[in-house]
């Protein structure tokens, strides 16, 4: 098993809506790590807890024949208590505790005070009303934003690498908030080439030389090629050199 310490240290943090998806993505493959995903979930629930409601619950392992026969349909209950041996629950108690640990150590100071005394699935379920952002709506302000971001004349170095930059970081959110563009490489590369003044034609017309054959690989290669030369040319001390060089007999 992790050392659940490590774990933490390393998990995405929520500060907010825009980090949701980042943190409940690595908080999802945590969970799988320290096998405490199907009580996060609320799927394995307490041992000798009583069973409120006669609607379906989820499996889970070792049930007794009283759940069994809640899930089955066969009993209706609003009380029926679980009978459970000390082991049994001792074990589901250490899965929940490694459960609430990666929730609470991995959320913005002082919503793990507001979390205390919620069970791992309830601490879910309140973060996702407080955090998680409209996904349709997140997904039209993306679009806007990929939409309006072009890259403007003088062309140097440090304005290529921060047009760069800011496409992958909108790329990534589209990626996150599941925007169907987002996994269509050439859709990316399209959508890159189409945010590029003309008078770096040859990146531009990449895709009428090379068509489909274009990939994201090749074009950020070839970016990253044009922001050396670019830092080279408007580079004093070469420039410097260059023209120590026109002046030799």
């Amino acid at each position: 098993m992790p050392d659940i310490g490590k774990t933490i240290k390393y998990l995405a943090k929520l500060k907010g809506p825009e980090t949701y998806a980042a943190w409940r993505r690595d908080l999802e493959n945590a969970f799988l790590s320290h096998d405490v995903g199907s009580i996060a979930e609320g799927i394995d629930i307490e041992p000798g807890a009583t069973v409120n409601g006669s609607g379906p619950l989820p499996t889970a392992p070792g049930q007794t024949a009283a759940k069994q026969a809640v899930l089955a349909g066969t009993m209706t209950a609003t009380n029926v208590a679980i009978p459970v041996d000390t082991a049994t629950w001792s074990a589901w108690r250490r899965r929940e505790l490694v459960a609430q640990a990666l929730i609470t150590g991995s959320v913005e100071r002082g919503y793990d005070v507001v979390l205390r005394g919620k069970r791992a699935v309830e601490m879910l379920e309140y973060l996702a009303v407080q955090f998680k952002p409209d996904i349709e709506r997140e997904r039209r302000e993306i679009m806007r934003e990929i939409s309006s971001l072009l890259l403007r004349e003088p062309i140097n170095a440090p304005a290529m690498e921060a047009h760069y930059d800011a496409f992958m970081k909108l790329w990534d959110r589209g990626t996150e908030a599941d925007l169907p563009i987002s996994n269509d490489e050439e859709q990316m590369v399209d959508t890159f080439l189409g945010s590029l003044p003309q008078c770096l034609s040859h990146i531009v017309f990449m895709r009428l030389t090379l068509g489909k054959g274009l990939t994201w690989s090749t074009l950020s290669h070839e970016w990253k090629n044009a922001v050396s030369l670019q830092r080279r040319q408007f580079d004093p001390a070469v420039q410097a050199q260059a023209m120590a060089t026109v002046g030799r007999p």
